[in-house]
């Protein structure tokens, strides 16, 4: 499933998008895309839903992080991997917390390209 959030910044509304590619609002299901809309419940109950029956955004407005409210951001993950390969150094597993907003910082910045890549990072 995939979920969207569109409109001006700080007042993004949540959306998908239909089979054909058209953008639909599902403000009446959920009046944000936050970590309550994505619990296993709410998706199971949103997955039901026929795309078709929701209404069209009816023009192509600027796509916003998919994920609004964030408080912060956890990753696990490796960091720097090219840089430990050039020295050799062994590459330890890494727990980085970042502020919320390094989801937000670089939609705007990207512009249109922003709504054609799926993944950046943006060092905080």
């Amino acid at each position: 499933m995939k979920l969207l959030r569109y409109g001006p910044v700080g007042q993004e509304r949540p959306g998908l998008p239909d089979g054909d590619g058209t953008r639909r609002g599902i403000s009446s299901f959920a009046s944000d895309i936050t970590g309550n809309a994505l619990s296993p419940a709410n998706l199971s109950a949103l997955a039901a839903l026929d795309p078709q029956s929701l209404p069209p955004v009816g023009s192509r407005p600027r796509l916003g992080a998919p994920i609004g409210h964030i408080g912060k951001f956890i990753a696990i993950g490796l960091n720097d991997a090219d840089h430990a390969a050039e020295s050799n150094a062994h590459l330890p597993e890494a727990v980085y917390l970042k502020p919320g907003d390094v989801m937000t910082l670089g939609i705007d910045k990207l512009g249109r390209q922003a709504q054609t890549v799926v993944a950046w990072e943006q060092a905080a």
